[in-house]
């Protein structure tokens, strides 16, 4: 059984250390990594409804 928002995490998961390792030396890289997460975190809220 596959769960598309686990999958997608999962997927996420994969994409960030190396978008981390892009962005730790760039604050601003890393502010719009933050947002991203924040968006993502509320896109999965809004799915529980």
């Amino acid at each position: 059984m596959s769960n598309p928002a686990i999958n997608t995490v999962t997927a996420l998961q994969g994409v960030q250390k190396p978008l981390y390792l892009v962005s730790q030396s760039n604050y601003i890289g890393l502010q719009g990594l933050v947002e991203e997460v924040m968006n993502a975190v509320s896109f999965f809220e809004g799915l529980r409804f």
